[in-house]
């Protein structure tokens, strides 16, 4: 049996935040990309 973990748009939402959040205050210039697959894949 496979188990595959997956997010929700918003639990990839409040996690990009974050990554932006923490390199805004450290001064690290950043790109944040999110993919999403399709279904059955």
């Amino acid at each position: 049996m496979k188990t595959k973990t997956v997010l929700t748009a918003q639990d990839a939402a409040k996690i990009t935040e974050a990554c932006k959040s923490e390199a805004e205050q450290n001064g690290w210039k950043m790109s944040v990309a999110v993919s999403m697959m399709a279904a059955g894949c």
